[in-house]
């Protein structure tokens, strides 16, 4: 199982969602190229299994993992660092713990299955329309490392402190970063653009050096994404922006893909602030 779709599901998944997204997938690719579908999962997911395998989409396998939060932040006095819409610290950290799969922790269990290359979707992904080439071959062939659909800019409140830790760790490590510059306004700062990585394809072989290992075990030992809650797509986007060249790196301009708010159809997204390619002008 060298190329594998990817999902991380909570227990209780919403059942239109995940019926829409699956079947989304099998007509429009999967049908066609036959790869197998990961869906990760913690105990208790049982029922839900039972759910989509009524579905009859082929080619699903389920993998159970364990995401846990730090300790400390299990403290009823602990006060999180960053706003949510939701009053609940126990949801907030929930969120983080997904954050925290797919920054660092994913890599491991796709090696440990066999996955070389993996596309992700989230459980509200939705494959809009027909894809007529083999998105796993194409990303591989080019000697790719990774591929997107759209660019966002991330909202503020949830990368405090992100900035700073960056250029701490380049200068620690004397890093040349590649377009880390791309990442930064007028002066300096974190001007919060990102790949918005719901839908994503990255190859760990070439993806997961020494380089990247260390850098990723610096963010999980700072333990930000539980105090200021960074989202697994800046920290993706930091960590190409420092380490692998543009060239490596493609927009996939002709994938219809819909996770709302954002619609992506022949080329063009929605949001007012989709942009261009590879971080381009804002």
């Amino acid at each position: 199982m060298e190329d594998a779709f990817i999902l991380l599901s909570k227990n209780g998944v919403n059942r239109h969602q995940i019926t829409e997204c699956l079947t989304s997938l099998h007509e429009n690719y999967n049908k066609q190229y036959n790869n197998k579908i990961v869906i990760f999962h913690e105990e208790g997911f049982d029922d839900d299994i039972n759910f989509i395998n009524r579905l009859n989409v082929p080619n699903i396998l389920y993998h159970k993992v364990t995401l846990q939060e730090p300790a400390e932040f299990l403290n009823e006095s602990y006060d999180v660092k960053w706003p949510r819409a939701e009053n609940s610290k126990y949801w907030s950290l929930k969120y983080s713990n997904m954050c925290s799969f797919f920054a660092h922790e994913v890599f491991q269990h796709c090696l440990d299955l066999g996955i070389k290359t993996y596309c992700r979707l989230d459980t509200d992904s939705i494959i809009t329309g027909k894809i007529n080439y083999n998105i796993f071959d194409d990303l591989n062939r080019r000697d790719l490392i990774y591929g997107y659909v759209i660019e966002q800019r991330e909202f503020f409140h949830v990368v405090l402190e992100l900035n700073n830790f960056i250029g701490e760790y380049i200068k620690k490590h004397d890093i040349k970063p590649t377009f880390y510059k791309k990442l930064l306004d007028q002066f300096g700062y974190y001007n919060y653009r990102c790949f918005y990585n719901n839908f994503e394809l990255l190859n760990i072989e070439k993806f997961y050096t020494p380089e990247v290992k260390q850098f990723l075990s610096a963010i999980k030992q700072s333990k930000n994404i539980y105090h200021y809650r960074w989202g697994d797509a800046p920290i993706r986007t930091m960590l190409f922006s420092l380490f692998f060249e543009e060239h490596r790196i493609k927009k996939y301009v002709d994938i219809d893909y819909t996770h709302l708010p954002f619609q992506h159809k022949n080329g063009n997204c929605n949001m007012t602030f989709n942009f261009p390619g590879i971080l381009g002008s804002l």
